[in-house]
């Protein structure tokens, strides 16, 4: 699952990804960046995304499905989901 951490800017989602490094770094599998947005992929394989708000976070959730960290509610795009979402299994 991705999930999702607003940010002011992008020095601030530089800053809070270290927070979130240093405090659960037995937790990470790896950290890498996704267009200079801080990506934290965990053990269980869950992604953390640090994303700016504005213009950023619009193209950010275009056409993708996440969760904000410490939220059960899950989006698409800008959107919250309110039934499943369909699978190619269904």
């Amino acid at each position: 699952m991705i999930y999702a951490v607003k940010c002011i800017n992008f020095p601030d989602a530089q800053n809070q990804a270290r927070k979130y490094m240093n405090e659960f770094k037995l937790q990470i599998s790896e950290v890498k960046r996704y267009n200079a947005i801080p990506v934290i992929i965990l053990k269980d394989r869950n992604e953390l995304h640090f994303v700016p708000v504005g213009k950023t976070f619009d193209r950010w959730c275009l056409g993708r499905i996440y969760k904000f960290l410490g939220s059960d509610q899950l989006f698409y795009g800008r959107y919250p989901v309110k039934d499943k979402i369909p699978t190619k299994s269904d």
